[in-house]
């Protein structure tokens, strides 16, 4: 059987290097409001159910906002504890 022609979350998230949940965190976050409303992550392309997918044309664009994210402060999870604090 051949690769199927669009990616689902988790696809999308190993693009990104993420889980699953992170990326439909960043959905959410992408709303108006939210801390990506300036960048939001990449709309899908459908829907299966409740499941959202993207074309697999679409994952240069999916990487490109992946990288400049990683240029981003202050946005995301809480800061990582530095050695010697419990």
């Amino acid at each position: 059987m051949g690769e199927a022609p669009f990616m689902d979350t988790k696809a999308v998230a190993a693009l990104g290097g993420v889980q699953a949940a992170t990326v439909s965190r960043y959905r959410q976050r992408s709303k108006s409001g939210g801390p990506y409303e300036s960048d939001p992550f990449p709309e899908p392309d459908g829907v299966n159910g409740k499941w959202p997918w993207w074309n697999l044309s679409r994952a240069e664009e999916i990487r490109e906002w992946f990288a400049r994210q990683q240029d981003r402060s202050g946005v995301g999870g809480r800061p990582r504890k530095s050695a010697g604090q419990g």
